[in-house]
């Protein structure tokens, strides 16, 4: 089977693009050719040799003239494969992708991995088109229950509908041994944007903890906030007493991520309950839960179906800062069953978010739509 998977884009070392690189190696370890093809231009060149095309020039589907350009070279692309897969939201592209598999007899798909509505407005034209669109799929992938329910509400055959979870590469974390940095620390990985992950809660939480913050510094790793909110973690630093408690990491490699999340002693995730964090499942979890590590979420979306408290890991209410805090102090002055409870974690990523076996119940379902 030949599999070309459409992306919008391929950022170095971001959720969406570590999601795409563990669905492309499952594919290809389970004996599918499958590349990748990138609409916007690569930021850097991607160093797991994933084949990417970028079709056309920086103002894909600007112009007439362009749009026709692009359409005619997608076309010739897609000859080969057997399956698009469509893991981009893009009405333009959907739009012309579709039509494509239609005219050459092609299976396509869609993947979607965060509520739609965080890019248009839930009662715009705009989403009718698009669930319209996505009612013409051969299957829709969706990575939670609640993105599932949002596409049934709006016409889309429920049978169509299959969850395809977060998923990791457990081999990025093999052989990686924890390293003494010269302190112990908790971590949190991923976006420093504070609406998603609940960065400023992270920061209180600790701030009001006894033991933990004696015991470990909060390293935050990820791409530098805007200054706003830069801002307002500085103060919730200052408001704690935690200038010398707190590091900020910046941006890390795809590479060097493994050992900074296995150097931790907790990893933490302290997530909102809001309409966004509620759709989707981080792919920062399964990459927690890789380290063998204790792990302290939020009981958001379908955290819980996959996270038993106390059992794989550990699970506090959302928007409870008391509560979370009250669950780092837990982990930190109860360390040795953290750590059973951490390799429990570890299980569930090698039976359950392994991109070997959640991509070849894909393979499976996408050799029974072959036309």
């Amino acid at each position: 089977m030949k599999i070309l998977v459409i992306v919008w884009n391929f950022y170095p070392n971001t959720a969406y693009t570590n999601h795409t690189k563990a669905t492309v190696h499952g594919f290809r370890e389970a004996g599918a050719e499958c590349d990748v093809l990138s609409i916007k231009p690569l930021i850097e060149a991607d160093d797991m040799a994933l084949n990417h095309m970028f079709t056309g020039t920086r103002t894909f589907f600007k112009t007439g003239l362009a749009m026709f350009y692009n359409y005619i070279n997608l076309a010739k692309f897609s000859q080969k494969y057997d399956v698009i897969y469509c893991a981009l939201s893009d009405i333009r592209v959907i739009r012309r992708m579709l039509a494509i598999a239609k005219k050459k007899k092609k299976v396509i798909v869609h993947e979607r991995t965060e509520y739609p509505d965080v890019f248009m407005p839930v009662d715009s034209s705009k989403m009718k088109r698009y669930c319209d669109l996505v009612a013409k799929f051969d299957k829709v992938f969706t990575i939670s229950s609640f993105i599932q329910k949002f596409f049934i509400e709006r016409g889309v055959d429920k049978e169509k509908i299959q969850i395809y979870p977060m998923i990791v590469d457990p081999n990025r974390f093999m052989g990686v041994e924890k390293q003494n940095v010269g302190y112990r620390y908790v971590a949190y990985c991923g976006n420093l944007q504070n609406t998603k992950d609940g960065v400023a809660d992270l920061i209180e939480a600790y701030g009001k903890t006894i033991h933990t913050k004696q015991m470990f510094k909060l390293v935050l790793i990820g791409k530098k906030p805007s200054e706003e909110e830069l801002g307002i973690y500085k103060d919730m630093i200052a408001k704690y007493d935690l200038k010398d408690r707190v590091i900020f990491t910046g941006q890390v490699q795809y590479y060097d991520m493994p050992q900074m999340l296995k150097n931790a002693d907790i990893l933490a995730l302290c997530r909102p309950a809001n309409h966004q964090a509620e759709g989707g499942l981080p792919t920062k979890l399964g990459e927690y839960l890789s380290t063998a590590n204790p792990v302290l979420v939020t009981n958001v979306g379908d955290m819980e179906l996959y996270i038993k408290d106390g059992i794989n890991g550990y699970v506090s209410e959302a928007d409870n800062i008391i509560k979370f805090k009250e669950k780092l102090e837990y982990i930190s002055t109860h360390y040795d069953e953290a750590k059973v409870v951490g390799e429990r974690g570890k299980k569930l990523v090698y039976s359950y978010f392994n991109n070997i076996i959640q991509t070849a119940k894909v393979l499976d379902t996408l050799k029974g739509l072959k036309k």
